[in-house]
């Protein structure tokens, strides 16, 4: 019944698979492809972090100069830190004796505007704050003296927002 030649020629018409050698090529084409594009997508996924941190600061920042002008939280003259972590965000005054009064205050106008201080976070890890922690930070001070309001920030993000 079934000869020799019968097994060939079944064999042939069902040959739809590929060779061990076919594949092995196709997964090492794909590798050199990883390879080489992987690390690209890595640094476009820390540009958008650092956008995205920029955009929360900037939001942030608006947020306190808009609450320091509005009278309805009358924040009084004297100088802020606001402290944006990869946890949460605090916000201090520079003067121990009224500070936390002052603080919470401008914490209010930031949290009205911007939302809770604790989901107020950074996403990357490439800021260094130049203080005491070590930690991934940055620092914004708002100096609000004669109606008037100073920002500045940690000296990596500044030279981030200035392009640098």
């Amino acid at each position: 019944m079934f000869n020799r030649q019968n097994k060939k020629d079944r064999r042939k018409g069902n040959n739809k698979g590929f060779s061990l050698v076919e594949l092995i090529v196709v997964i090492a084409i794909m590798a050199v492809l990883v390879a080489v594009l992987a690390p690209q997508f890595t640094k476009y996924i820390d540009q958008s972090r650092k956008s995205n941190d920029a955009a929360t600061v900037s939001g942030i920042v608006t947020a306190a100069q808009v609450g320091i002008a509005d009278l309805t939280y009358a924040v009084p003259e004297d100088t802020y830190t606001i402290t944006i972590a990869a946890d949460k965000t605090t916000v201090t005054g520079a003067d121990v004796t009224n500070g936390a009064a002052n603080a919470t205050k401008l914490a209010d106008a930031i949290k009205a505007a911007c939302g809770d201080l604790d989901e107020l976070k950074i996403t990357s890890k490439n800021w260094k704050d130049t203080g005491d922690s070590d930690k991934n930070q940055v620092r914004v001070v708002l100096a609000y003296t004669n109606g008037a309001v100073t920002v500045s920030y940690s000296p990596d993000f500044e030279s981030y927002v200035a392009g640098n």
